[in-house]
């Protein structure tokens, strides 16, 4: 029974090594941000967590210029840099059912 134990936690602990050094190889590719929310019969979809991002910014006087888009645009970035983050840290390639949404008070 012993062995058994000390099999699985050497298991465990070599894929958890390999998902690892998969991790250090793939940081620099690009995980896949994926609005897809329904999938065939025939494909499988392997859960690695959940990860979620929220932020909450003045507008102050941002007008419809060109700057001030940039500036939304850039702060819509940040999120999805920080989505794709959560998603590395947990050995991630893809986010499926990926959306963005916003409100305005």
């Amino acid at each position: 029974d012993m062995a058994r134990s000390t099999g699985m936690i050497l298991t465990m602990m070599s894929e958890a090594t390999a998902a690892a050094a998969r991790q250090r190889e793939g940081a620099k590719e690009e995980v896949q941000l994926l609005t897809m929310k329904d999938f065939g019969p025939r494909v499988r979809v392997r859960i690695g967590g959940l990860v979620t991002a929220r932020s909450v910014k003045f507008l102050g006087k941002l007008a419809s210029k060109l700057s001030d888009q940039e500036t939304r645009d850039g702060w819509w970035s940040e999120l999805r840099d920080e989505i794709r983050s959560h998603a590395r840290s947990l050995c991630c390639t893809q986010v499926i059912g990926y959306q963005e949404s916003s409100t305005i008070h």
